[in-house]
């Protein structure tokens, strides 16, 4: 983590996600997701989607999930959402 992102985050108390570019998870129970800051979409079925993150990929399972719009910066799942697991990576 380069040493001026830290400075810049303390000096102006910026959200973490918008200084390093972090995905942002937001949910509404188990049937809404919206993720931000995605680099691109890996991988989707009814059964689960993989999104390409900065740091490393993103798993969403569940059942009959949809992806209700696609942004340049934001994506939207829609479905049962079952669990979601980060993995680190280059």
């Amino acid at each position: 983590m380069p040493q001026w992102k830290s400075m810049l985050n303390s000096l102006l108390d910026l959200p973490q996600d918008m200084v390093y570019n972090l995905p942002r998870l937001t949910m509404v129970g188990n049937r809404h997701l919206v993720i931000e800051n995605y680099l691109r979409i890996l991988a989707f079925d009814q059964g689960g989607v993989k999104l390409i993150v900065n740091g490393g990929s993103l798993s969403i399972r569940g059942d009959n999930l949809v992806l209700q719009s696609i942004g340049r910066e934001e994506v939207v799942v829609c479905g049962y959402i079952k669990g979601m697991f980060f993995e680190e990576g280059p």
